[in-house]
């Protein structure tokens, strides 16, 4: 499993969502909570996320879907799907 040095920064998260294209919603955190919204897209599907910037944890489900997942969702480490939000939200070990 790929190791991570840190999870990214609200500044790095809206900047790779705003290359990526994919709509973030700060409005949680502009009223003082910690989190931020955003939806990520891999393929066809499209998940919605909600990421704290201070601690880099998340949830999310796949739109149209009830089922959950977070960063300790250690069963999916092998869908690539999952591989690339984990690259998206975290810096790899390597480039720290």
């Amino acid at each position: 499993m790929q190791q991570f040095a840190r999870h990214k920064t609200l500044a790095e998260i809206e900047q790779s969502c705003a290359t990526a294209g994919f709509p973030l919603d700060r409005r949680a955190y502009d009223e003082g909570g910690d989190f931020i919204r955003f939806a990520f897209t891999h393929g066809d599907h499209t998940f919605g996320i909600a990421y704290s910037t201070f601690n880099g944890h998340f949830v999310g489900s796949r739109n149209g879907s009830e089922a959950v997942f977070s960063h300790d969702s250690t069963e999916l480490d092998t869908a690539p799907w999952y591989q690339e939000l984990l690259n998206f939200v975290y810096v790899p070990l390597e480039e720290s």
